[in-house]
């Protein structure tokens, strides 16, 4: 009984953990629906060999908790998948091998929204300049909208 407390700790923690990293930028990415729905199908497995159990076995509350853990997993993994902006997450290194050179490379990006946007090249307000240069180094590529040929 204390693995199967220990596996509803798992199954019950595994969504949840996905769905706080999930919930800072709302982007679905392949390993948060991968993780989700691989512990929703595998709580509902559970769920349903309990159930099929002889009456003569004692589980408990152990077909509640699975139930729980299934639902919880299942609730997870369709928020994902429907309350997502499109696209993957954008990825922001945490660290930096060469913080000199980053300085450096953003402060080059810097002027060359302001030229761009000086000769009316691209036309954004300042919260929308803002949000360009906030944007994780080398992703300016994301902007384009017309397919490269």
């Amino acid at each position: 009984m204390a693995i199967a407390q220990i596996a509803f700790i798992v199954a019950t923690l595994v969504p949840v953990t996905v769905l706080m990293a999930w919930w800072t930028e709302r982007r679905r990415g392949p390993w948060d629906v991968l993780v989700s729905g691989l512990t929703a199908a595998a709580s509902i497995g559970a769920f349903v060999i309990l159930a099929t159990l002889p009456e003569e076995s004692d589980v408990g509350w152990l077909g509640t908790l699975t139930l729980v853990a299934a639902l919880i997993a299942l609730a997870v993994f369709i928020v994902i998948l429907a309350a997502s902006k499109g696209g993957p997450r954008a990825r922001k290194r945490a660290w930096s091998l060469n913080p000199g050179k980053d300085l450096r490379y953003i402060a080059a990006r810097e002027e060359v929204l302001q030229v761009l946007v000086e000769r009316r090249l691209v036309q954004l307000d300042k919260a929308g300049q803002r949000k360009v240069l906030e944007m994780p180094l080398g992703s300016w590529h994301e902007l384009d909208e017309s397919p490269r040929d």
